[in-house]
């Protein structure tokens, strides 16, 4: 009876060690895409940060925005809000209500703005 209950622990034993290299395989591919992905993505915000040009993304309902980039004019630390600071009134307001439709349902929408000094976004 004790050989019988040791060969169950045995393949039970076994078993575990398979199904755990298995897991660790799957973990293993996983983490090799994920650093894909983030080689990527700072391959990106780095052309994004050498262009007077910033993107803003927001990736859930009352997330702060994420910057790609840098407003002309030099400035490193870009925001949306400084950007609408900048824009003419009018425009800011328009750019605004394109936002709020582009979070709330997803609209895309296109937008030609005008800054200081005749600058055109």
């Amino acid at each position: 009876m004790i050989e019988f209950a040791a060969g169950i622990f045995l393949l039970a034993a076994v078993l575990f060690a398979v199904l755990w290299r298995r897991a660790l395989a799957v973990l293993h591919q996983a983490q090799t895409k994920g650093a894909v992905v983030e080689r990527r993505r700072a391959a990106a915000a780095a052309v994004f940060d050498t262009m007077p040009v910033a993107a803003f993304r927001w990736t859930g309902a009352g997330e702060e925005e994420s910057a790609l980039g840098r407003l002309p004019g030099g400035d490193t630390s870009s925001s949306y809000d400084k950007f609408a600071a900048i824009l003419d009134a009018a425009d800011a307001a328009r750019l605004a209500d394109a936002v709020t439709g582009l979070k709330d349902a997803g609209a895309g929408f296109g937008a030609a703005l005008s800054g200081p000094g005749g600058g055109a976004y």
